[in-house]
């Protein structure tokens, strides 16, 4: 496997980490890797392989973001009935 496609997988490695911790909005990642390299018949499957690795990994986060967006919902839903019982 080319060193790009091995640092792009450490990269999904620490964001993938990060969502099973709960912490991807903490993540510093570090420049994302450029293809330096060129993409050989023998490496596409890799690349595949990897290209379907980061569509998963996407998919995950914008699950997560929702989450947490409909916990946030639900978190100023109970605020204000709380307000609305204080006398």
């Amino acid at each position: 496997m080319s060193p790009t496609l091995r640092a792009i997988e450490a990269q999904l490695d620490l964001i993938e980490l990060a969502l099973e911790q709960g912490r991807v909005g903490q993540v510093e990642l570090e420049e994302w890797a450029a293809p330096d390299d060129g993409i050989t018949v023998d490496s596409e499957a890799d690349l595949r392989r990897v290209l379907d690795r980061i569509q998963a990994t996407i998919a995950r986060v914008e699950k997560a973001r929702a989450e947490v967006g409909v916990a946030i919902d639900e978190l100023r839903r109970r605020r204000a009935a709380a307000r609305a019982y204080r006398p």
